[in-house]
């Protein structure tokens, strides 16, 4: 989404008159200023920390990138699917952890973003899957075994 800065205004309004903070990265592709009028409770910028954010946050509104959307369920998020190809996305809504925006207008972002946030079995199963990450040891146990392979 970092060509469309017309996607992040959508995102703007549908929760400019909200109590939710919200976190985007919106890439180096686009300028703050292309944003328009930023509310206080939003945090816009280029890049963020994904790690850190996705250890706070609620839920993730995702482009459906493999590492991206591995991170956030390592984390136990929910998530609200705009895909720009739709393998993993089809997988994630198989799990039950994640619904799909069908299109990216506003009022279509915030009922989404409710939906996945707000309906237990999404939480349900985002966290089934995040235990099921932790139980699997992490890189070092791969590696391991990786290397034992080739031993």
């Amino acid at each position: 989404m970092n060509t469309r800065p017309d996607f992040y205004c959508n995102c703007i309004r549908a929760f400019a008159q909200s109590e939710y903070a919200v976190i985007m990265s919106v890439g180096g592709e686009n300028t703050l200023e292309s944003l328009g009028v930023i509310p206080d409770h939003f945090t816009v910028a280029q890049s963020v920390k994904q790690i850190d954010v996705l250890q706070k946050a609620d839920v993730f509104l995702t482009h459906c990138g493999m590492n991206s959307t591995n991170e956030a369920l390592y984390y136990g998020l929910t998530l609200l699917l705009f895909p720009q190809t739709t393998e993993l996305a089809h997988r994630v809504k198989e799990l039950g952890t994640g619904a799909y925006l069908e299109d990216d207008s506003p009022e279509n972002i915030k009922p989404g973003i409710l939906e996945v946030l707000e309906t237990s079995s999404y939480r349900q199963a985002a966290e089934k899957i995040s235990e099921g990450f932790h139980r699997c040891g992490g890189s070092k146990v791969a590696a391991d075994k990786i290397e034992a392979l080739c031993g």
